[in-house]
């Protein structure tokens, strides 16, 4: 999907983020095909090309110049940033702006340092103050990664719940639509994307990587979403038909597939207790926010017939989270175990 890489500009080489959600600074040892980029396989090849022409000393620079507008959605709490919730997107971080726990107020200047660090490692000095810049397309490619698939990535964001994967995506989305790489322009291209399959879009209000909450206080994280803003608004019937579209369409049937399976995978590994009747039956997205609970997918009834669903609780007590959850848990597990076709 995406390229980072360091491009040369005279005796400077330019560390240029391509907006992929999971470069990392290096490989896990535990494969995640959704990690496919790192940082230091970067370095090595950028070493190994300055060296093979006598370089060894540079000054670097980064390009995070993809995404445009603003990195904080104005309608998120302040909290989410100051709070170390949230990383202001970037097309430009690695290990999503966190180092030693910490996030980054400027993940792609962090990410730069980074990148200087294993060039010093690998013999290769990088000489004065590190800054931004913008690159240019004639600008010669000393060396690049390459991000996994959209797919690949759409996976495991839906699996782990990753806000700040969604919002990278959803700048992603805008390019794809010809719309500025901002939140406003993601947004524009989800109603976009969402009118063109004919589906009810009716006080739709989208104001970030979600556009899944209901009055203002409901946040349901699905296919690119964060569930971030509270401002968001979206009908429980949207959702549904958005699960259906999906199913019928071959370039998105996959979708659902991807979606946590009850009791089993991603988000809802320790869902469905004592519901062992519903367990793997269910493939859901869940959404969580204080007060707000929903869960949408579909369920296998006992005819094994697949029932699309769409659930939402507000003004929920923030001491029992866990019996709301486990209240939609059941809704969907009545879904998985009636004879509903009858």
């Amino acid at each position: 999907m995406a390229a980072e890489g360091a491009v040369s500009e005279g005796g400077t080489i330019v560390l240029v983020g391509g907006g992929d959600p999971y470069l990392a600074t290096k490989r896990a040892k535990v494969h995640d095909r959704a990690i496919n980029a790192d940082l230091t396989t970067l370095a090595i090849r950028t070493a190994d090309r300055l060296k093979k022409a006598d370089v060894t000393s540079v000054r670097l620079r980064y390009d995070d110049s993809l995404f445009t507008g603003k990195s904080v959605s104005p309608t998120w709490p302040a909290s989410y940033v100051s709070g170390n919730i949230v990383t202001p997107v970037s097309a430009l971080w690695t290990n999503q702006g966190v180092e030693g726990g910490v996030r980054s107020g400027n993940p792609a200047a962090s990410a730069a340092r980074v990148f200087s660090g294993l060039l010093g490692r690998l013999g290769i000095s990088v000489t004065g103050d590190t800054s931004g810049t913008k690159t240019d397309a004639t600008d010669p490619t000393v060396a690049s990664v390459r991000s996994a698939t959209v797919a690949q990535i759409v996976s495991t964001l839906i699996r782990t719940s990753d806000n700040e994967a969604a919002e990278v995506m959803l700048r992603q989305v805008a390019i794809a639509g010809r719309q500025p790489a901002t939140f406003d322009g993601g947004a524009e291209a989800v109603r976009t994307a969402l009118d063109a399959a004919r589906i009810d879009t009716s006080g739709l209000k989208l104001y970030d990587g979600s556009g899944l909450s209901r009055r203002d206080l409901v946040g349901l994280k699905l296919y690119d979403g964060s569930g971030l803003s509270r401002r968001d608004l979206v009908a429980p019937a949207t959702l549904a038909e958005t699960l259906h579209a999906a199913s019928e369409r071959s370039r998105t049937a996959g979708l659902l597939s991807d979606l946590p399976v009850s009791g089993f995978t991603g988000t809802l590994v320790k869902r469905f207790a004592g519901l062992p009747g519903a367990r793997g039956l269910v493939r859901a997205k869940t959404g969580t926010l204080t007060g707000i609970h929903s869960l949408a997918g579909y369920a296998v009834d006992a005819e094994g017939s697949p029932i699309i669903f769409a659930l939402m609780a507000d003004h929920t007590s923030a001491i029992a989270s866990v019996t709301a959850e486990a209240a939609l848990d059941r809704v969907a597990a009545a879904l998985a175990t009636c004879s509903c076709q009858k």
